[in-house]
């Protein structure tokens, strides 16, 4: 498991984000999530924003790691 500043950064995410940061790791484009969720491009794209600044990734690859090491895929 990641260290725990991780940790309580990921319990704080919404559902949403979640959900859209597993697609993420698991290698989903936007549009897949997009259709997956019933959401349009736009909103896959800011939540992907908003998962870079709550939990201060640079990149999606960062992010990505993030969910592996919290067990999130």
């Amino acid at each position: 498991m990641g260290n725990a500043s991780e940790a309580d950064m990921v319990e704080r995410l919404s559902g949403r984000e979640m959900m859209v940061l597993q697609q993420l790791a698991r290698g989903r484009t936007n549009k897949e999530i997009a259709d997956g969720m019933f959401l349009s491009n736009k909103t896959v794209s800011t939540y992907k924003t908003r998962l870079l600044l709550k939990l201060n990734a640079r990149s999606l690859v960062d992010l990505i790691e993030l969910a592996q090491r919290n067990g999130l895929v």
